[in-house]
């Protein structure tokens, strides 16, 4: 019975190591390194081709660097239909070398962005440098629940470094 409860512990454990959930900001924010590394940086992967040449065109045949600014905003939730029915949005805005400026909004869906538009009406979406709120996971009982795993299985592991002793003993 014994060693059900650890196996099943022990594969509990491992599993939920398995789980991610990308954060929208996250997402955008690769795509748009992606694409300040030009093709080689694969933005596509991303975002559709439309929105990378929307944000800095010709992106394909221009050298790496093209970006000098990149920053995102917090995501927030679209309102109505701005979207076509994605409820993730983030804000970002980009500063190219020659001086200038793109901002948009990126609707995020799964782990793409699938298109760009200015029709969301959310005050969420405001850049930290312009006071907006950092970006952190909103999680904070994630911190609790990593030390809370973290001391189980050192409980696990001591437990059954006492269970080989005394079968050792024997």
């Amino acid at each position: 019975m014994r060693r059900v409860v650890v196996a099943a512990a022990l594969t509990t454990l491992v599993f939920s190591a398995c789980a991610s959930q990308e954060r929208p900001e996250g997402i955008v924010e690769r795509w748009l390194l992606a694409l300040n590394q030009g093709a080689a940086g694969e933005p596509d992967r991303y975002a559709p081709n439309a929105a990378s040449e929307e944000v800095l065109p010709g992106w394909e045949h221009l050298d790496p660097g093209e970006l000098d600014v990149v920053e995102v905003a917090r995501a927030g939730r679209t309102q109505g239909d701005a979207c076509d029915g994605v409820t993730r949005v983030v804000g970002f805005r980009v500063v190219r070398l020659d001086g200038s400026q793109f901002r948009s909004v990126a609707c995020v869906r799964g782990a793409r962005v699938t298109q760009l538009t200015n029709r969301v009406g959310s005050t969420d979406l405001i850049f930290p440098s312009e006071g907006g709120a950092p970006i952190r996971d909103e999680r904070a009982g994630v911190w609790g629940i990593a030390i809370g795993v973290g001391v189980a299985l050192v409980i696990v592991g001591e437990g059954l470094m006492r269970l080989v002793r005394v079968r050792k003993s024997d």
